[in-house]
């Protein structure tokens, strides 16, 4: 549609895969081959860089690392089905967890920090109050950081990535959530692997989507002329 438009070329990807591809392109995973970039935020999305190319699968559907089963009894995900990474390692999954814990124990500045009201409840609420040196916040990031790891194992164990760079807004929470999400990685996952495979942070921000646009773009133009 696009192009019949501009009568231009055009080339279309999700945000993940997007964001991906700019963080290959110009930002934490410049001159690896195989990466893998995760924006853990209010979900859980991906993208996979195998060979210094986006895979994208049989069905241009792959990617989708957030809904890979972590615990067959977990919770229902926006997905429908049960315990994904994203219903337990995601910010929603983070506040989801925090309301439930208040809704047996209120001593905690979380509840205060959202004027009394659970509906009010978010993953920087927890974050905020685990700075001010609430008990149950940092239980919180610890588990939300435990199943963040067991995914991070998964897919060290599956693609042995040079990198796994993530992003997304619950990563700002940096080290309370990272450091713990990376030992878990490393116990979990196969040890060759896990030696190989660095973790860090995406270095690009909001901007790695729209430029991982551009490296789409351009590539897409460079194929088109052989």
């Amino acid at each position: 549609l696009l192009e019949k438009k501009l009568g231009k070329p055009a080339f279309v990807d999700n945000d993940a895969d997007a964001a991906a591809l700019g963080e290959h392109r110009f930002g934490a995973g410049v001159g690896t081959s195989h990466m893998i970039y995760i924006t853990v935020s209010t979900g859980i999305g991906g993208g996979l860089i195998l060979g210094g190319k986006l895979y994208v699968g049989a069905s241009g559907a792959a990617g989708e690392v957030g809904h890979m089963t972590v615990d067959v009894n977990g919770p229902r995900c926006g997905c429908g089905n049960f315990g994904c990474w994203e219903s337990l390692a995601s910010g929603t999954a983070l506040a989801r967890e925090a309301v439930a814990r208040l809704q047996t124990s209120a001593d905690s500045r979380i509840l205060e920090l959202a004027g009394g009201d659970l509906g009010r409840v978010k993953a920087e609420l927890v974050f905020e109050a685990y700075q001010q040196g609430d008990v149950l916040a940092a239980a919180l990031i610890q588990r939300a950081a435990y199943y963040l790891g067991v995914g991070l194992a998964n897919l060290i164990n599956i693609f042995s990535p040079e990198m796994i760079v993530i992003g997304g807004g619950l990563s700002n929470m940096g080290e309370a959530l990272l450091g713990p999400a990376e030992s878990v990685a490393r116990e979990r996952a196969f040890s060759i692997s896990a030696k190989a495979a660095r973790i860090v942070s995406a270095k690009l921000g909001d901007d790695s989507g729209v430029l991982g646009a551009v490296a789409l773009a351009l590539q897409g133009q460079a194929d088109s002329h052989g």
